[in-house]
């Protein structure tokens, strides 16, 4: 996979970017990503209003964690975008006003 990777135009940089941040990742998502419910006392007190968009193009499993991650947060919404995936079909501009929009109707 990764000398996949090496030769996708673009790809290899763009992952060389931010492969410093990849312990942090793993060890703030450690536990979290085995397909084990998310603890409900965990996230409870997140209060503030929060957006959760899952793509229809994303993997399975990360449209299960989107579905459930908003399902525990007290303010969340859950935004399925048809045709937003996780890697190749992100489409920022599709994000973008989504976000904007969500923000201007929360100030």
């Amino acid at each position: 996979m990764v000398r996949l990777m090496r030769v996708m135009p673009g790809v290899w940089p763009r992952l060389m970017a931010v492969a410093h941040t990849l312990l942090y990742d793993a060890t703030l998502l450690d536990g979290y990503m085995d397909g084990k419910a998310l603890p409900e006392k965990l996230w409870n007190t997140v209060t503030m209003p929060t957006l959760v968009i899952e793509g229809t193009e994303s993997p399975v499993a990360l449209r299960h964690a989107a579905q459930t991650l908003a399902g525990v947060l007290p303010n969340a919404r859950l935004l399925s975008k048809k045709g937003l995936g996780h890697t190749k079909k992100l489409d920022t501009k599709k994000i973008s006003s989504e976000l904007a929009t969500f923000f201007i109707g929360n100030r």
